[in-house]
């Protein structure tokens, strides 16, 4: 059974291989626990904390150069990168129907003119699952597990890892907070949105660190600075949900109008909604520049000061 990814017990000053080997495991345990739920589809939540632990590994095994021998990184970086890109699309899918009704609640028109659309979406999201299912149920997914369990569990001797976990840690905390200070400083009300999505993947990789490593840091640090971090997360998340949402709406459609000659209704229905979604983006993206400042600040910087402390003291007793 998977703990949350803050409880897997570790001492900072305990060799980093055993550590991240841990985590990794402890990564490992979630996906299989949500397997069938994924499978069955019996609550959306599985399938997104199967690909949270998905990304959550592949964030790890970037973090592991001189941890784990340089055969196994590349082998399973690309098998996850395989399994990520395999979840991506059912779950982007099923988040229409997760935000549908909020959705729609700002449009004018009746709600019946855009049936065509939520019954093409669906169509969308059953053949994602479908086809989501048939690769869950592969040999190669399978195997993938089993090898990467067994490893896990019996690595075989290697001289890799052995210098204590916290400082090692500690260490791609603060690179990974000066790439997002130094990225989120660099944007601009010019710069395009690929340059928000980019910002909030580089959150998204410091806040993995912190928590697949929470055993090393003190619950009460980490978790102010958590909130810190969080913070600009929901404005960066909010700005790229929509903002794809809006793409893939006006593609939608643009494909449904030829096979199928939309109706006036329809057209309009789609035409607000779209615009609802451009006005959510803008609203975050005019948000930006309040949320980076409150992050890129001497609060911040005290927050992730006190997180990184007890990896401090570690390095001194190592």
């Amino acid at each position: 059974m998977g703990f949350p990814p803050t409880a897997v017990p570790l001492s900072p000053r305990e060799p980093a291989q055993g550590a991240y080997r841990r985590v990794l495991a402890n990564l490992a345990a979630t996906i299989e626990e949500r397997l069938a739920g994924t499978l069955d589809e019996t609550d959306p939540e599985d399938l997104h904390e199967l690909r949270v632990a998905v990304r959550r590994t592949r964030s790890v095994l970037r973090r592991a150069d001189g941890v784990l021998p340089d055969d196994v990184r590349a082998t399973y970086t690309e098998e996850f990168a395989w399994l990520g890109d395999i979840t991506g699309p059912a779950r982007d899918l099923d988040v229409y129907v997760l935000q549908w009704d909020d959705l729609v609640a700002p449009l004018s028109v009746p709600l019946g003119a855009l049936d065509p659309v939520v019954a093409e979406l669906e169509l969308q999201r059953r053949a994602a699952h479908a086809s989501l299912t048939t690769d869950l149920r592969s040999d190669r997914f399978a195997d993938l597990m089993a090898r990467w369990q067994a490893w896990l569990a019996h690595p075989g001797p290697s001289a890799l890892g052995a210098e204590p976990v916290g400082p090692l840690v500690a260490k791609h905390v603060k690179k990974a907070q000066r790439r997002l200070l130094t990225e989120g400083r660099a944007i601009d009300r010019s710069s395009p949105a690929e340059q928000l999505h980019d910002l909030r993947k580089d959150a998204k990789k410091l806040r993995y660190l912190v928590e697949c490593f929470g055993g090393v840091f003190a619950p009460k640090p980490r978790k102010a600075f958590v909130k810190h971090l969080k913070a600009l997360q929901e404005n960066l998340g909010a700005h790229q949900d929509a903002d794809v949402q809006a793409q893939q709406l006006r593609l939608l459609a643009a494909d449904l109008h030829q096979r199928s000659s939309l109706d006036a209704a329809t057209l309009v229905a789609m035409g607000q909604l779209v615009e609802v979604l451009e006005q959510r983006r803008a609203a975050e993206r005019k948000a930006l520049a309040k949320r980076f400042a409150a992050y890129d600040s001497k609060a911040t910087a005290k927050a992730l000061e006190k997180l990184l402390h007890p990896a401090k003291h570690a390095a001194r007793l190592a």
